[in-house]
């Protein structure tokens, strides 16, 4: 994954973390800016259009109205609740720009006016320091990344008890980080501690149970546990294929560690073909010369030496050694 996509990431996340008390809260505040008065008025229609701006992707034309919309509720009250919709909503619209320092400024501070207006322990407040953690950890900033990580935990946990899905998804996020970190002893037993609560609460194709048994399954197989890897990874390339489809690019490293714990419990009939998919669906995403391909080339070239097909290992090192002489 790219650094400069971690904060996207929290993106996708927020919505699936907020919790029915946050997610009610937020429509109050919009509430009052229907309550009649000039201001709040011309703040709810520099919000609309911000937003059809945004539904259209038409960022650069979204990000005015939001910062016009934050500007009105600055003369409302700089730390009322009037500012958190359109900090929201200019924050979210940085991340889209890849402004990472604008937006990690701006969910700092909706977070201040958050814990102000809604208190320190609003599950709310949680969703945006978890966008602040992604924040920190895109500019480098990692011991205060692991702090709003541990931080957006304790308060899921505080509100909703041990064994909750939004205590579970704030744990894959604090995995998600550390394995990131390459400390993956670490991220192990908070994937081990999340599985069965989204197995219990969500869908078999939730993106974010599929994203726990893909994780939880690259650790399994870094451990030399392929075959625990294997039953997990199965079901992360099922779920994530029914969510993205089958032709997805986002289904390959899953499919990729699928063929590596095959490849590691000496299926090669099974890996080969996982393999030879993966990188048709990287060729399509990225084309037939990206540096990218060099590593599962490399993986294919060694199964088809381990099940005695010299030569056709031999053609694909030669065309690893052409992406690399391409890319000098």
């Amino acid at each position: 994954m790219k650094r400069r996509n971690l904060l996207l990431v929290a993106l996708v996340w927020m919505p699936l973390l907020v919790s029915l008390r946050a997610q009610e809260a937020i429509p109050s505040q919009a509430g009052t800016s229907q309550s009649g008065t000039p201001r709040q008025e011309t703040i709810e229609s520099l919000m609309n259009r911000g937003n059809s701006f945004s539904h259209a992707r038409a960022y650069a034309r979204a990000e005015g109205e939001y910062r016009r919309a934050v500007q009105e509720a600055e003369r409302i009250g700089p730390e009322s609740s009037e500012m958190i919709l359109p900090l929201h909503a200019l924050a979210v619209t940085y991340a889209n720009e890849h402004k990472n320092a604008e937006a990690e400024a701006t969910f700092r501070r909706l977070l201040a006016v958050q814990e102000k207006t809604l208190g320190p322990d609003d599950p709310a407040v949680a969703t945006t320091v978890l966008a602040v953690a992604f924040a920190c950890e895109i500019s480098g900033k990692q011991d205060e990344a692991l702090g709003f990580f541990q931080q957006a935990l304790s308060i899921f946990e505080k509100t909703f008890g041990p064994d909750q899905v939004q205590v579970a998804d704030a744990l894959t996020a604090l995995a998600g980080f550390q394995a990131r970190q390459g400390q993956m002893d670490e991220a192990r037993p908070l994937l081990e501690r999340a599985l069965p609560i989204q197995e219990k609460e969500l869908v078999p194709n939730s993106p974010m149970l599929a994203g726990t048994l893909y994780n939880l399954g690259r650790i399994y197989n870094e451990s030399n546990e392929a075959p625990k890897a294997e039953p997990l990874l199965l079901r992360a390339v099922a779920g994530l294929g029914g969510y993205f489809g089958p032709e997805s690019p986002s289904i390959a490293g899953a499919l990729r560690e699928l063929a590596r714990s095959y490849a590691d419990q000496e299926k090669y009939a099974e890996a080969e073909p996982l393999y030879r998919r993966v990188l048709a669906l990287r060729e399509k995403e990225l084309g037939p010369d990206a540096a990218e391909l060099v590593p599962v080339l490399d993986d294919l070239s060694a199964v088809l030496l381990r099940v005695g097909r010299a030569a056709e290992a031999a053609e694909v090192r030669r065309r690893v050694e052409g992406i690399r002489a391409r890319g000098l």
